[in-house]
């Protein structure tokens, strides 16, 4: 299967001549250079390649390409320009994790974000983990949680027109998150996701009971979203993009042929085909060819 490594950075690091130089070199092989946006990003088409160890490859790419601080993703030729896009929401979407935003303004973000970097890097089961914040965010009402929203949950640069792009071109959007409905069904409406699926808080009298409406939506629930609606939609997995940061977006990420790690980590970039840790979510654009003349931004 023909393979391309692509490449994305942004005005403050151009890829010059001598960039992809240094890419050759370190990796032994020889590309054939593809434009998308002159000096911003391109394909690199390699004229000989022995895919028998992508993994050891990728590791390559990984290490040159954090070196030269690019972004990048190496995946196949065909189906470039995906009809499915799976996105989490926290960390990834926006800028925050909800549930630590919302530990912050009680007080409880040391006790409640050391759990979310244990559950994140799979130190965790995730159920576990999300469980036990919940229990602390008992009391919490649906007017403070709604100032939260408005002045703490930012969306991530380049989100916005990573949406609108998506739809313009045909594709179906889905907002994912191991996190609250309460903030998917904001953001998904704000930036025009088609679906939004999260955990459900439960409320009483306003407040927040400490529980959760189960069952909870973790990794294996994501997955099981995605093969759900990759079926009624006859989407494959050729034609789905997934993009996340943390180990419970691992399956997603391992079934889609465009799987993203969003300044992620490490337990989630070994199963990615796929990184961002420089630019913003407009090189997710860019690995599926789209150039800036194809970019909506209807929503900026």
């Amino acid at each position: 299967m023909e393979k391309i490594l692509t490449l994305a950075t942004d005005t403050d690091n151009i890829i010059s001549s001598e960039t992809i130089e240094v890419i050759e070199d370190y990796l032994e092989i020889r590309f054939k250079i593809h434009w998308i946006e002159k000096e911003i990003a391109c394909d690199l088409i390699p004229q000989k390649l022995n895919t028998d160890k992508n993994k050891d490859f990728i590791k390559k790419i990984e290490i040159i390409c954090n070196k030269l601080k690019i972004d990048w993703s190496f995946q196949a030729v065909a189906n470039r320009k995906k009809k499915l896009l799976f996105c989490d929401m926290d960390s990834t979407i926006i800028g925050q994790e909800c549930i630590d935003e919302i530990g912050r303004y009680i007080g409880k973000y040391d006790k409640i974000s050391e759990i979310t970097e244990e559950a994140m890097r799979g130190k965790l089961t995730f159920n576990e983990a999300l469980e036990k914040r919940v229990r602390m965010l008992k009391d919490v009402t649906e007017d403070q949680l709604e100032e939260i929203y408005k002045s703490s949950i930012k969306l991530n640069k380049g989100a916005d027109t990573l949406i609108s792009t998506m739809k313009k071109h045909s594709a179906h959007t889905v907002l994912i998150s191991g996190g609250f409905t309460f903030f998917t069904s904001r953001i998904a409406s704000q930036i025009s996701f088609d679906e939004h699926y999260a955990n459900e808080l439960v409320f009483k009298e306003k407040k927040l009971t400490g529980e959760l409406n189960l069952p909870i939506l973790g990794s294996n629930e994501k997955y099981k979203k995605l093969i759900e609606i990759s079926k009624k939609m006859n989407i494959s997995n050729k034609d789905t993009v997934s993009i996340g940061d943390g180990a419970n977006d691992i399956k997603m990420i391992e079934h889609s042929n465009l799987g993203i790690a969003y300044k992620a980590k490490p337990i989630l970039k070994y199963y990615a085909n796929s990184q961002i840790n420089h630019t913003n979510l407009t090189s997710a654009l860019y690995f599926q060819g789209f150039s800036k003349r194809d970019f909506s931004y209807t929503f900026d």
